[in-house]
């Protein structure tokens, strides 16, 4: 690494940011191997601030850091007219996200793993299984002394099963992302009752009905929600809330909270990708919009303060930072999901669902694929429902909601419960 003191004696200070990845991943059925693989990627980047303009410059491992930081100093001169304050404290942060019991787990053992899945899945003989381990590092350090590492490693775990009901083959998928292997069991029991309820055909006319979104299926619609609060947008005034902070929007009973701290998150860092501190933030208190998440660019270039801790590089170290979200935790309500299910006489419960982005999105309205749902009918559920569509607007879908006593912690890093609305146009 450079000097820091000699590059501040320039008048000049600098951001470095290193990212090692190594994913290994197995594909098989039943009968045999369909695919092997492991792969690692390490890259860093320079960002330097010279007389209020800022370059940029980032390469793979190769490439000597000497001449990364020499291609940004020259780039800003010329560069981002923006006079970014890096973290400005001698801070050493280490951050170990590492499960033991995963870090064990070469291409031998996740081919014992994912045959041990398999041999758990009732419907085993059509079902492929991939299992892909990834181990990711994170360095960030600046000109003003910030040191900091960042260690993490989860699993993904997806089945795909073919089912065969009466004359028709129907075509099942789920994915989980784990950082520990405790809840593998629970996983596999979750598929079974899928490929259960698979089996059986849910008829269903178009209209409005009361609807059930599992954890997995508002995940999503929440996560647009959140998005509309990134500081970017909510500044440039393109987010439904841009002038809307303080106001009350949706249900009372409607709490978010980008929060570090959720257990078992492939998220959770202490730090983001720019060295500073992240921390519990209420976005929505009581339905109304409580405040924004942001980065260094976002802040400096609007002259608003300081970054909340949210800039992080989405798209590996060739990218810079952005506004994102740590984690997202939705506040759970009193009702147990098999009450909410059991109070329906006829019903859909919606699990899985495809977003279509279209120009409708900025105003809230999200017209979705549903990819997996099930009937419900006398408070039971009767048989799977393919080939629909919805199209929702979400500060009506909670505007008026029930949230569910259950919570799940959906692809590692949205906890939310299930949500209940009464009038739900599902379109067949």
């Amino acid at each position: 690494m450079l000097s820091y003191k000699l590059l501040n004696s320039q008048g000049s200070s600098y951001e470095y940011y290193r990212e090692s990845c190594i994913i290994t991943k197995v594909i098989l059925d039943l009968n045999s191997i369909i695919n092997l693989e492991q792969n690692t990627m390490c890259g860093h980047a320079y960002r330097v601030v010279n007389n209020k303009k800022m370059g940029f410059s980032s390469g793979s491992i190769d490439k000597n850091c000497y001449e990364l930081y020499d291609e940004a100093y020259k780039l800003s001169e010329y560069g981002i007219p923006i006079d970014i304050h890096f973290e400005d404290s001698e801070k050493s942060v280490y951050q170990n996200l590492v499960d033991q019991e995963i870090s064990k787990l070469g291409i031998s053992e996740l081919l014992i793993l994912a045959q041990g899945i398999l041999k758990k899945i009732d419907n085993n003989k059509s079902t492929q299984i991939t299992l892909e381990k990834k181990w990711l590092q994170k360095i960030i350090k600046n000109s003003y002394g910030v040191n900091c590492k960042k260690n993490k490693q989860f699993l993904t775990i997806k089945l795909i099963s073919k089912i065969k009901r009466n004359n028709e083959c129907v075509n099942i998928f789920n994915s989980n992302i784990v950082t520990n292997l405790k809840n593998i069991n629970t996983i596999i029991n979750n598929y079974n009752c899928i490929c259960e309820y698979s089996k059986y055909k849910g008829d269903l006319i178009t209209g409005y009905y009361k609807t059930i979104f599992s954890p997995e299926a508002a995940a999503p619609l929440v996560y647009i929600i959140a998005e509309f609060l990134n500081g970017k947008n909510i500044l440039s005034g393109n987010s439904l809330f841009s002038e809307k902070i303080g106001q009350k929007m949706f249900d009372e009973s409607f709490i978010l909270y980008d929060d570090p701290t959720i257990e078992n998150s492939i998220l959770g860092d202490k730090v983001d990708d720019e060295g500073i501190d992240t921390k519990i933030k209420t976005l929505i208190d009581n339905g109304r919009i409580s405040e924004y998440y942001s980065d260094l660019i976002t802040v400096s270039k609007f002259n608003c303060g300081k970054s909340s801790g949210n800039g992080f590089r989405k798209n590996g170290y060739s990218s810079m930072p952005t506004p994102n979200l740590v984690g997202i935790r939705m506040e759970n309500g009193k009702v147990k999901k098999e009450e909410l299910i059991n109070s329906i006489k006829l019903g859909v419960l919606i699990d899985r669902i495809a977003i279509i982005r279209d120009a409708h999105i900025n105003k809230g309205v999200v017209n979705i694929n549903i990819i997996r749902a099930y009937k419900i009918e006398n408070g039971k559920i009767q048989g799977l429902i393919i080939n629909s569509v919805a199209s929702l607007n979400l500060l009506e879908l909670f505007g008026c909601f029930i949230s569910s006593k259950d919570c799940e912690l959906v692809n590692g890093a949205i906890q939310i419960p299930y949500i209940f609305n009464d009038n739900i146009y599902i379109q067949r």
